[in-house]
Formats: structure tokens, C-alpha cells, sequence
């Protein structure tokens, strides 16, 4: 979307906000957790994978609960016409471009697709809106914009997606920034659809609001559009609007995108005809491109981005209002791209509590640009995660993350230090951080010559019973590992908050900010005979902090490998010579 290319840099700031909470992960392959091996494939499937920029589908669901139709653009702000359908509820997929009128392609930026049940005859189609700005691969609106009469253009199907016409534009009335992102039945049959606006007459710029348009005959006619929620000094761009679990509400949930996502909220009680002044609503639910759905047991389930990610949310129509702040949240499609790279995620909930979400991400390191993606999960796989990790978080001696794993638990570790995150490395003078190499010299300049012998639970290390807080903010553990023979392993590290490991002197996985239940996997060689793996975890702070010598620690560090044989040998003795070399003396 193409009035999104500014505020987006807003929305980026939460790439880097620290969550509190833990997060159910979904996007890493449970026996391969490093996120460069394809995500778990009975979750994850690609809609379309291609190396040009596609991106911002939308979907629409047929009453079977298992036939979709996924529509999208090419390049930021470009041409629709991309199409596919699914019969398995997203499963496979197959494509259906030249189903669609060649005219659909001279519509631009964002389709977004709505079934519609006329309330008077019973009949369904679906109806495709694109916006109606005329862009290139990197241009965006402005002079070369199409008359406003041809605002909102569409294509419609009345026969489950047989076939399809072009629709008249809805016209001037409805210049917008996107057509219609949010949509909702009324209890006469009627729909509420609501889009953006922006103050230019073209739809785009300035201070958006929300706006919102009746149709009263299954989508084929709409009326006069009006203000549902707008606030001076506020961005509201692509808004959703759903039904209160009860049935008494609606609520119209959009970001504000210059104030990095902050989502605001509307309400209706009279059927989407007034509304109450929209109001900020903090919490876990920031970020944009909100999608809501409703569970059969009353629970609301949001798919937004957040940052560069795509994020899920569960938790009770109360606790939305108050910001998300009791509900479970769940990292759902990782984006390896930037912000620009993530987005647009469609959200249904089938008539057996799966939720499938559809949205556009840089998913495949490999591949530069945005794929369209399928997953899916359900609410009770969030909240029996989190509740799980929660508890492991107090009951440090009934956790095992390896349990049912190919994994085998490295028992015993060489504890250094702690020590500031800053080192004085040369001169003395300078505070300077030197990225951490693995080297025995690097250990004993940073962390000293006098390790501390930690035995694991489980696999498992409690840092903080072994290293004294007020000394510093880091720690370096050196495994001593002996195999029998020249081998492939993959080790698996968890560790919070940060870490940064190395076998021998290579670095095996660069520094993550991670949760404490985020693990890593990498592939790694080992020689036969004694092989060092060491990691630095560590907890950023400024220098004043580091200074004063007041830090807390990593609560825990947990390493494993998946190889058969070997042993993680114990310390007996160490020592270091003139020239700041070590000796170790092992069992």
C-alpha cells in the first residue's frame, strides 16, 4: 500500500521493544530450530513464491469452511490480477488468473476481497475491491491518479468463484487510502464495510480517518460513506471492525501509524450507526493491519504485524478492550526482510476452531522478496504453550526443554565470570566491546583465568546461583566436548537474554535478543577428540549501568547436542601462562 511507505518507519520501532511476557513461537520447525531450515510444514504453505514483489493478499472464505479464494498485488502499490483458491482450507493451492477479467489488472493496490449474502434472496458472491491509483513498480499516487469517478473499482463472482465480471466503480465517494479492510454483518442482513481516507481529494494524505459504508443488497449497492472515527494529530490507516462475542457490539479496531501502531478502538451499540469517540488501547495488540475473529467459547483472536513479524493474539473481548494486556500472544510468520517486507494478514476461524491466517512475508532467507503464505494453529495450542513455559520459569527443576528431542543434554560447563559488557581490551582507557570470538584469549582478557564448574538440570544451567550480579551483566560457559570421531552435529542453545556462540574460534550463531524459551540450532563440526564450544550471554546496558556495576544476569542457559556419542568433559584444573594463553586440565 503505498501510503504506507512513511509510516511504516514508525511501526518499525516495535521491532525492538522488549516483551515481557512469553510468546508461543510458531515459526520455527521443532527439530530444526534456527530458522534458516523451511518452518514445520504441516503448519506453513506457500500460497505463491515467486522473485518479484507479491504481496498483500486478502481472502475470502466460501460457507464450506473449506474453499478460499486468495487475491493480491505486484510490487508496492501495483497491479492486481494475482489469484488462487484453495480447497482444503489452505492447504494446497492452485492458481486462478485467468479466471479473472484482463481489466482487473489496470486496478491497483490492495484487493480486498468480501463474501456477501444478499439478505432478500439469499444468494452469495464475492466481491474483489481494488483502490484506484495508478502506479508503477516503485511510483506512487499523485498526478498520474485515475478521475475520481473511478474510485474503488472491483470484480465480482456469483457463482463460488466460477467466473467473474468487472464492477462499476463505487466513485468518488469512496477515494481512499485502501478499499474496504474491515467488514461485518448487521443483524438485518445489512453489511458495514469501513476503509481509510485521507484529506486529499484523492483519499490519500494528511490525517486519516476512518469511514464507513452500508450495503443493503449483498454488496451489489452502497451507500453514502460517513465518519466512524477520526482524531486530530492521528494516522488511522487500515481498520477492522467485528461483533462483541455477545452480539451487543461492534467494535472498529485500527492503528494509529504515527504513534509506531498504537491501536485505537471505536464502539457501536446501535448496529454500526453511531459511534463512540475512539479511544487508545495499549498493550500487547500494538502494531498494525489488524484481522479479528471470534471463537465458539466467546475468545477473540487477532492477527496483526508487529514490527517486522507477524503476531498473533487470544484473549477475551474485555481484556481487548483494555489493550490485550491478560490475553496470550504468538509470534506467527517470521519476516526475514524489513517492515515493508510483512503484512496484510487475513485471519478466519473454521467451524472447528482452527484459525488460518494468510499474509505476504520475506518467509524463505534465501528469497529476496515477499511470498504469500498460508498457516495455520488453534487458540488452545497458544494458551497451553505459554501456560507450560510460565510455570517452567519457576519450576527450574522440572524443566526440560529437550524432553522428546534427538537431543542429549551437555551435563556439566565452565562458568566465566560475570563481567561488564563493556571490556577494556587495549588501553585501559576506552570502553570497547569486542565481539566475541570463542578464543581462550578473549576469555581470560574479558572474564578471567578461574572458571566455576556448573552441573545442568536437564540440560539446563541457572546462571544467577552461579555468578554474582553486582559484578557485571555477562558470562562466557565453555563446554569441553569429546567425540570419537570427526562428525556433523546440530547444537541447540537457549538462552536469555542474549547470546552469541562459537565452536572453537568460528562463530556459530551471532548475537539474538531472545526470550527465554527462544532457541537456536546450528550445524556445526566437530573433530574427533576434545572440542570447545563456548558461549557469551549477556544483557545490554548503557555504560553508566555498566559502570556502576549493577546488572542482572541471564537466568539460564541450555545446551544440547544430537549426536550419540559423547561425553561433556569435567574441569580438574586450569591455568594460564605468560603470553595469556590457557591450559585446562580435563578428566
Amino acid at each position: 500500500m503505498n501510503v504506507l511507505k512513511t509510516s511504516l518507519v514508525c511501526i518499525a520501532l516495535y521491532a525492538g521493544s522488549a516483551v515481557a511476557a512469553e510468546i508461543c513461537d510458531f515459526t520455527l520447525n521443532p527439530e530444526a530450530r534456527d530458522g534458516h531450515t523451511p518452518a514445520n510444514p504441516e503448519r506453513f504453505f506457500t500460497v505463491c513464491a515467486s522473485d518479484r514483489f507479491e504481496a498483500h493478499p486478502s481472502v475470502a472464505v466460501l460457507p464450506d469452511d473449506k474453499t478460499m479464494f486468495a487475491f493480491w498485488d505486484i510490487q508496492q502499490a501495483g497491479p492486481c490480477g494475482p489469484a488462487a483458491m484453495s480447497t482444503d482450507a489452505g492447504r494446497t493451492w492452485t492458481r486462478i488468473d485467468d479466471r479473472l477479467p484482463k481489466e482487473f489488472s489496470e486496478c491497483y493496490d490492495e484487493p480486498k476481497a468480501w463474501l456477501f449474502v444478499d439478505p432478500k434472496t439469499g444468494k452469495s458472491r464475492i466481491r474483489v475491491f481494488a483502490s484506484y491509483g495508478k502506479a508503477g513498480e516503485y511510483d506512487w499516487r499523485g498526478a498520474d491518479d485515475l478521475p475520481l469517478d473511478k474510485a474503488m473499482p472491483s470484480v465480482m463472482s456469483e457463482d463460488d468463484g466460477a467466473t467473474w465480471k468487472l464492477m462499476p466503480p463505487l466513485g468518488p465517494d469512496f477515494a481512499c487510502a485502501v478499499g474496504f479492510s474491515g467488514m461485518v454483518r448487521l443483524s438485518d442482513g445489512a453489511y458495514l464495510g469501513v476503509f481509510s481516507c485521507g484529506k486529499n481529494p484523492n483519499g490519500i494524505g494528511g490525517s486519516y480517518c476512518v469511514m464507513g459504508s452500508f450495503t443493503r443488497d449483498g454488496g451489489l449497492t452502497w451507500e453514502k460513506p460517513f465518519v466512524i472515527a477520526e482524531k486530530k494529530g492521528c494516522c488511522f490507516l487500515l481498520p477492522t471492525v467485528f461483533r462483541s462475542p455477545d452480539g451487543k457490539e461492534l467494535c472498529c479496531l485500527v492503528a494509529d501509524c504515527w504513534r509506531g501502531g498504537a491501536p485505537w478502538a471505536s464502539f457501536s451499540a446501535d448496529e454500526g450507526k453511531t459511534w463512540s469517540s475512539p479511544v487508545q488501547i495499549d498493550g500487547m495488540l500494538a502494531g498494525a493491519e489488524h484481522s479479528v475473529g471470534v471463537l465458539d467459547n466467546g475468545r477473540i483472536v487477532v492477527a496483526f504485524r508487529k514490527g517486522v513479524e507477524l503476531r498473533g493474539w487470544v484473549g477475551s473481548y474485555k481484556s481487548l478492550r483494555a489493550g490485550g494486556k491478560d490475553g496470550f500472544e504468538a509470534r506467527l510468520i517470521y519476516n526475514y526482510g524489513d517492515c515493508n517486507t510483512a503484512g496484510a494478514p487475513n485471519l478466519h476461524v473454521r467451524k472447528d476452531g482452527e484459525i488460518v491466517v494468510v499474509a505476504h512475508s520475506q518467509f524463505d532467507l534465501h528469497r529476496p522478496m515477499p511470498a504469500i503464505v498460508a498457516m495455520r494453529f488453534t487458540a488452545d495450542e497458544i494458551e497451553s504453550t505459554i501456560k507450560e513455559r510460565t510455570k517452567a520459569k519457576t519450576d527450574f527443576e522440572g524443566w526440560n526443554p529437550f524432553a522428546g528431542t534427538s537431543f542429549k543434554p551437555l551435563d556439566c560447563v565452565k562458568l566465566y565470570g560475570p563481567f561488564a559488557q563493556e571490556l577494556v581490551m587495549k588501553d585501559m582507557k576506552e570502553r570497547t566491546l569486542y565481539p566475541f570470538d570463542g578464543s581462550k584469549r578473549y576469555i581470560t582478557k574479558a572474564a578471567g583465568s578461574n572458571p566455576r564448574e556448573v552441573i545442568s538440570k536437564n540440560g539446563s544451567y541457572e546462571i544467577a546461583k552461579h555468578a554474582n550480579r553486582q559484578k557485571g551483566n555477562a558470562a562466557i560457559l565453555v563446554w569441553t566436548v569429546e567425540v570419537p570421531a570427526d562428525c556433523k552435529a546440530r547444537l541447540r542453545l537457549i538462552a536469555s537474554p542474549s547470546a552469541r556462540c562459537c565452536v572453537g574460534s568460528k562463530v556459530v550463531l551471532p548475537p539474538v535478543c531472545a526470550g527465554i524459551f527462544d532457541s537456536r540450532t546450528a550445524e556445526i563440526s566437530l573433530k574427533k577428540g576434545d572440542n570447545d564450544i563456548s558461549l557469551m550471554v549477556y544483557k545490554p546496558q548503557d555504560r553508566g549501568s555498566a559502570e556502576r556495576g549493577f546488572s542482572t544476569l541471564p537466568l539460564r542457559v541450555a545446551a544440547a547436542l544430537d549426536i550419540k556419542d559423547f561425553k561433556c568433559k569435567r574441569l580438574k584444573r586450569i591455568e594460564v601462562d605468560a603470553g595469556d594463553e590457557i591450559s585446562l586440565d580435563l578428566e
